[in-house]
């Protein structure tokens, strides 16, 4: 088993540069390995478009096995070129964030298109010749502004949106969400990149290592009280309004003065209303955020006032102290619960999760809650990517890692799905039968993976 664990972390470190949710998307149909750069197209078929509604799986033209969904705002009309958002989704679920973010493009009247063939699991050579083909359909097929071009992304989705946003240089704005890549230099200094996560993610320390060390002109981190998900609305709308205000800076958007000062004003009102329900910290970060965002464009005299107060106050001070603590105690945990794969029982196990899942409801002590859940969460993921590769070997201590992952995600399709191909290659029809019906209870609806696994198959699907 040690050895075991030594490759499974050597694994986990090269998945968690594709994989950064704990549930596994249906296989998609394999692309046709096309570079964009070497297509030539004579004629693009202009996409009709369908203000206020989402268009889905629309074919590319120089690929058909690549596609996209298009949202295109209420209010659209054909004067002037719009900005577009270009949004990768780990399961490759186009519609998702185009369905959820509907009144942030009406807000802001930009184009949206969802990429439908980019997920979790492909080598980031691929993943790029796929964007690429997408990005010479839409800047062919759409009227977008090419000096206007945002990508944004979710999880493994945004790790690809970070490799593309360091390869091509023609986006005006990156906005990582819950998932990063880079490396210093990489990133066009004229970029402005928005990192975005919640306290309760477990890749949290990921995003504010993202924030700290761009090294882009105009960059910022909104945090959130969620866990690892796409970002809330308002969170999207907020990361939106700095890219934009970045691109106003930079002369590639025009934006009359009135309309600047109405989003000011609108956004001062929001964060007025949180700031006594929220952290020190968090406090010290929405004012940040708001200078950096509006610092030049209108008059932030009263913010940069509150924010040196609390910047020099003693609360921020012992908040920070604490953090830090906390944060080696996260670190030094996340030792010991690998070596627990080896050298710890079930029982063990259980007891752990359970003690976490208690601290993480404390509902007095926000810290140390977040910091469970987080942990919880590297559980989780560590379980997904090692049960995958010991299921696939059909390795006895399969048994046991499953148990750990039922017991710390126990609504979870994939725990259970998992457990089923393991018991039916170990000829357990009925057990396997047994939490088959978990995995469906939970929500497990990609019944073309069966077919992936003929002893499963057998018993389920005879």
């Amino acid at each position: 088993m040690k050895n075991r664990l030594i490759i499974f972390w050597n694994f986990l470190i090269v998945c968690s540069l594709f994989l950064s949710c704990a549930s596994a998307p249906e296989k998609k149909e394999a692309v046709q390995q096309v570079d964009s750069s070497t297509v030539v197209q004579t004629h693009f078929t202009k996409i009709k478009l369908e203000p206020g509604k989402i268009l889905s799986n629309i074919k590319s033209e120089s690929n058909s096995n690549v596609s996209f969904s298009v949202y295109v705002p209420s209010e659209y009309n054909d004067t002037t070129l719009p900005p577009v958002v270009y949004f990768f989704d780990p399961h490759a679920d186009g519609n998702l964030p185009l369905e959820k973010y509907k009144s942030v493009a009406d807000a802001f009247k930009f184009i949206m298109v969802g990429c439908n063939s980019v997920e979790n699991g492909m080598p980031f050579e691929q993943s790029q010749q796929i964007a690429n083909v997408l990005f010479s359909d839409c800047q062919n097929r759409l009227p977008i502004s090419t000096q206007q071009q945002i990508i944004a992304g979710f999880s493994g989705g945004s790790k690809v949106a970070c490799n593309l946003a360091m390869s091509q240089h023609f986006f005006s704005g990156l906005i990582a969400c819950s998932g990063a890549l880079f490396e210093n230099g990489k990133f066009d200094k004229n970029m402005s990149v928005v990192s975005v996560a919640g306290i309760n993610d477990f890749n949290y320390h990921e995003m504010v290592a993202l924030e700290k060390s761009v090294d882009v002109t105009h960059h910022a981190f909104i945090e959130t009280d969620s866990t690892h998900q796409w970002p809330d609305k308002s969170d999207m709308y907020d990361a939106m309004l700095f890219t934009l205000m970045q691109m106003v800076k930079q002369n590639k958007l025009q934006i009359q003065k009135t309309v600047i000062e109405n989003y000011y004003q609108t956004w001062l009102k929001k964060i007025n209303s949180l700031q006594n329900k929220s952290s020190v910290d968090k406090q010290f970060k929405q004012l940040q955020f708001g200078v950096v965002c509006f610092d030049g464009l209108t008059d932030v005299a009263s913010l940069k006032s509150k924010l040196k107060e609390i910047e020099n106050s003693e609360s921020l001070r012992k908040w920070r102290m604490r953090s830090q603590n906390l944060q080696y105690q996260e670190k030094e945990m996340q030792k010991m619960l690998r070596d627990a794969f080896s050298n710890q029982n079930i029982s063990w196990w259980q007891k752990e999760i359970a003690d976490l899942k208690i601290a993480a409801k404390n509902s007095n002590d926000k810290m140390l809650a977040a910091m469970s859940n987080r942990l919880l969460g590297f559980i989780g993921i560590a379980c997904y990517s090692f049960a995958k590769q010991l299921v696939n070997e059909n390795a006895p201590e399969s048994d046991k890692v499953l148990q750990i992952y039922q017991t710390v995600e126990p609504n979870n399709s994939e725990a259970w799905f998992l457990s089923a191909v393991y018991h039916a290659n170990n000829k357990q029809p009925e057990k396997a039968m047994a939490v088959f019906n978990k995995a469906v209870q939970s929500g497990f609806n990609q019944t073309s993976r069966i077919n992936e696994y003929p002893a499963l198959q057998q018993i389920v699907a005879p």
